[in-house]
């Protein structure tokens, strides 16, 4: 591993320049630019696995990162930006940087007023695409990726997301249902049973 450089950056990509809709992932152990196209390769969910401490979090931030610019340096309208994490600070800087630039939404999964809200807004996304897809159907209107849309139907199509979802083990862990409510749930008890739902509601979104 001594043969790896200690920090990878955007000076690396070179004279690369990246296409909307692509981010730089790092370099290949030949020291070649890893670019990775949402649009043009359709790989647009990106799984970032690692022990602790080992710089998933960094990885995942520099990924979003030059995603993101990627639409602005083409000026085409980015994503909005949800970033879905127990602690906030180590998503200041791309906040920071973004907040100007499109939305920017942070949702604690452990907090329900923040879980109740992300879902609704994954569920309003979801009804608005699906809607908006039927209407493409039945103008019988088929294109291979949105980013392809005619410039009257990008304006009628809903902004994209673009979401990090971070300590995912903290808030939908898998297992059986474990909170069942008596004949007469106290308020801690209600409480634990809608964030028990909310997450239910999380993990099938």
């Amino acid at each position: 591993l001594e043969n790896f450089k200690d920090q990878v950056g955007l000076a690396d990509l070179g004279d690369k320049k990246l296409g909307v809709g692509d981010f730089f992932a790092g370099l290949s152990p030949r020291a070649e630019p890893l670019i990775n196209s949402t649009i043009g390769d359709f790989n647009w969910i990106t799984t970032i696995i690692g022990g602790q401490g080992s710089g998933k979090t960094t990885a995942t931030v520099s990924q979003v990162f030059t995603y993101l610019m990627s639409f602005i340096d083409n000026n085409v309208r980015p994503p909005r930006l949800f970033i879905v994490d127990i602690k906030k600070t180590d998503f200041l800087p791309l906040i920071e940087h973004f907040k100007g630039k499109t939305e920017v939404l942070f949702f604690n999964p452990l907090e329900l007023d923040d879980l109740i809200a992300l879902n609704f807004e994954l569920e309003k996304y979801l009804s608005d695409n699906i809607a908006f897809f039927k209407k493409l159907a039945s103008q019988n209107i088929s294109v291979r990726h949105w980013h392809f849309l005619s410039p009257e139907l990008q304006k009628e199509r809903h902004t994209p997301i673009c979401a990090i979802f971070d300590e995912i083990p903290s808030y939908l862990s898998v297992g059986e249902n474990k909170i069942k409510l008596s004949k007469e749930p106290t308020e801690l008890e209600l409480q634990a049973f809608q964030e028990q739902e909310e997450r239910k509601k999380l993990s099938l979104l």
